[in-house]
């Protein structure tokens, strides 16, 4: 009788065992299902709201004073000021000395600010530009009531960064600003033809940091490198895809304008070699064929254009920058370029370059069979091919190249210059050395 009595407990704890697993199965599902649907029910509601009243848009807006704005706007919380005095005026004093934080809490709300690109008219002044957060902030253009007008760069409703500014009476300035002001490398054309070029502070001239330029002067100055190297120190960039003919305009850039060529990778090897603190951080990566980061290149890169002999005697920056990234943190560090110089080769004419081309182990001189073959038969007997010098691989890296190009043509259009490269590389520097030209001076 016991052991049936056992059993018989045995198989009724089984089955509510059973039943409790059941029934956690069923009110688990049920509130997957609740979960799902509440889920469903909010984004509905966002996606309403959203209709409702739209976090960002276009449109056309006029407003009391007689402005208007067209253009892109977006919404943006901020602290609503009357609301907070008015909490604050009828606060309870004992709630304060409490330290009730909650009764302090400011009062936020959504307003719409301009955000984006867009035209603001205000009393015969017109803006067409970006703005950011409801102030003008970015590359635009304002033209005043007066006549005057401003082409450049803003940064919260201020001239600031560089910009070309015309007065209504001929005058103009192009140059770098700060809060609305001149500071910085400009030139300034007066009305009577005579122009000044150095350095600003706080719009004037310092005199022992620039020159007088007459008319004839300039005209001068143009035709002159060594002037044009004292006044203005050139700021390059040249890219170009493997067998451009990029190492060769390289040589005759130096030549021609007294730069100092700057290549990451013979940069890279020189500051390990120094111990510079630049040179031991990329040295950890390179010790473990490790690409060097994009911080530590923008460190060494800025710590070289900024040397003394840099400042003085201008740059030549040889495929770098390669991604918009980089282009972008090189603006972030102060480091702009007066012309960027991009030569154009097509693609078979690259193949037919790289896969002619020879070297000769001895002496280290390049050799192409084609286009420059070797004095001698024992010369020729010797010379090797490089590995990555095929037909398959170069057409991989030109691939690479044009993507890492196409990523930062926005961030040098004003400034770039496309040279056909097919050609002989005298008539091809011909070229360079004109573009380079008409962005220093």
């Amino acid at each position: 009788n016991r052991f049936c009595k056992l059993l018989i407990m045995a198989k009724s704890s089984k089955k509510k065992s059973a039943a409790a697993a059941k029934a956690e199965a069923e009110a688990e599902a049920k509130a997957a299902a609740d979960a799902a649907a509440e889920a469903k029910r909010q984004a509905e509601a966002a996606a309403e709201e959203e209709r409702r009243n739209p976090t960002s848009g276009s449109g056309v807006f006029a407003f009391a004073d007689g402005s208007s704005y067209e253009g892109e706007w977006a919404v943006f919380e901020v602290e609503d000021t009357a609301t907070t005095t008015a909490t604050t005026t009828t606060t309870d004093a004992a709630a304060e000395e409490d330290g009730d934080e909650e009764s302090k809490a400011a009062v936020k709300k959504k307003v719409k600010k301009r955000h984006g690109r867009g035209v603001f008219k205000n009393g015969g002044d017109v803006y067409d530009g970006e703005w950011k957060e409801g102030r003008i902030t970015g590359q635009g253009k304002y033209t005043f009531a007066s006549g005057a007008v401003y082409e450049g760069e803003f940064v919260e409703n201020a001239f600031h960064g560089r910009g070309l500014y015309k007065w209504p009476n001929g005058c103009q300035y192009d140059g770098d600003w700060v809060r609305n002001r001149m500071h910085g490398q400009g030139c300034f054309l007066f009305d009577s033809g005579d122009r000044w070029q150095g350095t600003f502070r706080q719009d004037q001239y310092l005199n022992d940091k620039g020159r007088w330029l007459s008319p004839e002067a300039f005209v001068e100055l143009e035709q002159l490198k060594l002037a044009c190297r004292r006044n203005s120190p050139p700021r390059i960039i040249i890219a170009g895809a493997p067998a451009s003919g990029k190492g060769t305009q390289c040589e005759m850039i130096k030549e021609e304008f007294g730069v100092v060529h700057f290549s990451t990778g013979d940069a890279l090897r020189a500051a390990v070699k120094a111990g510079t603190d630049v040179g031991v951080r990329a040295k950890s990566f390179m010790d473990q064929g490790q690409l060097v980061p994009d911080d530590v290149i923008i460190a060494l890169v800025k710590e070289t254009l900024t040397s003394p002999e840099c400042v003085e005697r201008g740059w030549l920056l040889d495929g770098f920058p390669r991604t918009k990234a980089q282009a972008d943190a090189l603006h972030d560090a102060g480091i702009d370029a007066d012309v960027f110089v991009l030569l154009d080769v097509p693609t078979d004419i690259l193949v037919e370059r790289v896969v002619g081309r020879r070297t000769d182990p001895e002496t280290g001189k390049i050799y192409h069979m084609t286009f420059s073959p070797p004095e001698s038969e024992d010369i020729a007997a010797r010379l090797v091919q490089r590995s990555d010098d095929t037909e398959e691989k170069i057409k991989v890296r030109v691939s690479a190249f044009q993507q890492h190009v196409d990523s930062i043509v926005d961030s040098y259009a004003k400034v770039m210059e496309k040279i056909d490269g097919n050609r002989d590389k005298h008539v091809v520097f011909d070229d360079v050395k004109q573009a380079i030209r008409k962005h220093i001076q």
